[in-house]
């Protein structure tokens, strides 16, 4: 992953090396002396005119002997009279200024004195490298942070290091040139920072020029962030939360092990933002006062590379040269991985299981899609030249469409897009949010324009494509072709009409079961053969599934269940329905309680307008927003408490649950708030095998425009 986030530092601050209090000098008798040396500009190193010095003159109260540096940064002061002196060094510019103290400086009779000035560093540090300079606070207590341990570990291994000052400022030295991460650590404080260092110059790092605590009861955030791209630790990458009107912002680098740690922050809901290059994550986060609350996972864990296999590959833009900045995606049994393609259009995934993939490439101005297929311990590219050559293959020209639902009117977000070239391979993009594609650099010729969303696919025939033109399919750009209806099943429930929803989208080819009554066990699910005519089987919340009580009841039931997923069809269950999800795929998704049990997540207390944060990030991109508001309008809806590594987490949030009940005071006798809660999930049980969706929230009344939108997306996953 070629993601890269630089610390680029404007801000010039007072720094001093030394001070003491403006106390008379001691003076020698005898004949004058005289001072002399080189000044130099603090932010380079090197000498400067203009910058000024100044000394007390013994017996002369408030007098002082003042020079100015010429051309190289020489001065000299001529007729001092002998003692010791503090000479103070002062600096200004535009954004800021400097004054630097040496504290007692002898000036002997006739003797010429020779002053060294603390800022003059590029002539003492090596070739090839540089200095950081910096002041430190710690805004959780509102001091500087002093004798922290200031530490850079270069590419040997060894480490450049220093420590700070009783006023928190550091001066580290003969730093090699190049991207750095400084770390600052002491008993109570810890931050990293990213830096570049340039050979000669100096690189100041960005602090406020006061220390102050943001609140005195406030608390903090840590956590782990893993790449998106599966190489392992998120390292490099900046988390900030922005606190307060105007905002300040509180900011730290993730190290090697993709760990951060902000302090300083008032209680309350905040916005973590995580940050690499143009990879960009935010997650909702409450810290509570003197408290430091934990996001993320407990470990990043290097793939395996013997039972995993790596993608990379790099992209041209159709028009010349790199494609720059393009999300990439693959999906993995446990999600999606995502990387963003570098200055050179190159992209990298790891950790990817074996089988048949499908790389995904989305760019304002190339949308495309390349088969793979992933062998473990091995390496598969997609090789650019392919990318490149197709485009220049002949004559091509351009096919634009647009995709909706059965029922014309819903545009298909995230539906795979194709032509097979007669070559071999194929020309492959993807629906935007609202249902629009592109298929570019097709050569001339007629096609058949493929269209697939889970199980839901059609055909476009005798698609005539001509040199350098658009070929639209159907009559006009706004004009969409329908994708198939396919036959479904929807077992029946007392609490959700998933129907409805089916029906809004023009699938009409739907059989109804008797959920409530319970016959939909014996009438479906004990009829394999019966199960194989539906693509896709609905389950409701409230249908009677007592029988999954027992396992000498249920048995036949849920082994069909598995092998009909297994088959390539899919499942959609909504809220207490998760019954059927945990007994047949109990390591996909944890509820609340006892897996053994039925009934027992069934906890979770009844909001309007919950907000919650799409965490997936092709039903982000479909619905052109993170933040959602849910409606749990009933009591007692079934709580996840969290989800393998092999499932998608399509939305979280947070809910309150009540855990115990007291029926005589008829309030809870256990109340508790769970945050980071799955609302929608979805996983594949196996690499090929259909897809199993669950989503604790579902239709009725009340609903908010965000759950239908969701649903409707939702439905063409499966």
């Amino acid at each position: 992953m070629r993601l890269t986030r630089r610390l680029t530092v404007l801000l010039l601050l007072p720094f001093g090396f030394a001070r003491c209090g403006c106390e008379e000098p001691t003076t020698i008798e005898g004949a004058p002396g005289s001072l002399k040396g080189k000044l130099c500009d603090i932010r380079t190193g090197q000498g400067a005119a203009g910058v000024q010095v100044a000394l007390q003159v013994p017996g002369e109260a408030g007098g002082s002997q003042r020079a100015e540096s010429v051309a190289g940064g020489d001065f000299t002061l001529e007729n001092v009279k002998p003692g010791a002196y503090e000479v103070i060094i002062t600096q200004t510019f535009s954004n800021g200024g400097d004054q630097r103290v040496i504290p007692e400086v002898l000036v002997k009779s006739d003797e010429e004195t020779e002053v060294k000035d603390p800022a003059c560093i590029a002539g003492r540090v090596p070739d090839g490298t540089g200095w950081v300079r910096g002041r430190v606070c710690n805004r959780h207590t509102g001091s500087w942070v002093t004798n922290a341990a200031v530490t850079i570990t270069l590419a040997d291994g060894t480490l450049a290091q220093t420590t700070t000052n009783a006023e928190g400022d550091f001066l580290l030295e003969g730093v090699p040139e190049g991207d750095h991460t400084l770390y600052i650590q002491s008993s109570n404080y810890q931050r990293a920072y990213a830096i570049t260092v340039i050979a000669g110059q100096e690189t100041l790092l960005q602090s406020s020029a006061e220390c102050r605590g943001v609140d005195p009861n406030s608390g903090g955030v840590e956590g782990l962030m893993c790449a998106p791209n599966g190489t392992g630790p998120l390292a490099g990458a900046t988390a900030y939360i922005d606190v307060g009107e105007p905002p300040v912002r509180v900011a730290d680098v993730l190290d090697n092990e993709g760990r951060f740690i902000l302090t300083g922050l008032p209680p309350g809901v905040h916005q973590l933002h995580v940050q690499l290059g143009s990879y960009e994550r935010v997650y909702d986060v409450t810290v509570n006062a003197n408290e430091i609350v934990r996001v993320g996972p407990t470990v990043c864990n290097a793939p395996d590379p013997d039972t995993t296999g790596r993608i990379q590959g790099m992209f041209c833009n159709p028009n010349g040269g790199p494609l720059v900045d393009a999300t990439v995606l693959v999906d993995v049994s446990n999600g999606t991985l995502e990387d963003s393609t570098d200055e050179l259009g190159r992209f990298a995934f790891a950790g990817v299981e074996p089988g048949d993939r499908v790389v995904r490439v989305q760019h304002v101005s190339f949308t495309q899609q390349f088969p793979v297929t992933v062998v473990a311990g091995q390496m598969v590219e997609v090789v650019p030249q392919q990318v490149c050559e197709q485009n220049n293959n002949g004559p091509t020209g351009e096919i634009r469409g647009r995709i909706c639902a059965p029922n014309g009117t819903t545009w298909l977000a995230n539906a795979r897009v194709w032509v097979d070239l007669p070559t071999g391979g194929v020309v492959e993009t993807q629906t935007d949010p609202d249902g629009r594609f592109v298929l570019t650099g097709v050569p001339e010729g007629i096609y058949t324009v493929h269209v697939a969303a889970g199980s839901f696919t059609t055909d476009i025939p005798n698609v005539q494509v001509r040199p350098n033109e658009i070929t639209e399919v159907g009559d006009s750009a706004d004009q969409c072709v329908p994708i198939e209806d396919r036959k479904i099943a929807v077992v029946s429930g007392r609490y959700d009409r998933v129907q409805d929803v089916l029906n809004r989208l023009g699938l009409n080819d739907i059989d109804l079961y008797d959920g409530e009554g319970g016959g939909y066990q014996g009438s479906l699910l004990e009829n394999y053969d019966q199960m194989q005519e539906y693509d896709v089987i609905f389950f409701n919340c409230g249908m009677d599934d007592s029988f999954l009580s027992n396992p000498a009841l249920y048995q036949v039931a849920v082994d069909n269940l598995r092998a009909y997923v297994a088959s390539g069809k899919s499942v959609y269950a909504s809220d207490w329905a998760y019954d059927i999800i945990e007994v047949a795929w109990p390591d996909h998704v944890d509820f609340y309680a006892d897996d053994g049990t039925r009934d027992t997540a069934q906890v979770a207390s009844d909001g309007e307008n919950l907000p919650a944060t799409v965490t997936d990030a092709a039903l982000r991109n479909a619905l052109g927003t993170q933040n959602v508001a849910i409606n749990y309008n009933l009591p007692a809806w079934a709580l996840m408490s969290g989800a393998s590594n092999q499932t998608t987490v399509y939305i979280r949030g947070t809910a309150e649950a009540c855990l115990q009940y007291d029926i005589w005071t008829g309030t809870c006798a256990d109340a508790i708030t769970a945050t980071n809660v799955p609302f929608t999930v979805g996983f594949h049980p196996s690499a090929d095998s259909g897809k199993v969706i669950y989503t604790s929230f579902h239709q009725e009344q009340q609903t908010t425009q965000d759950m239908d939108t969701i649903l409707e997306l939702l439905v063409f996953e499966l």
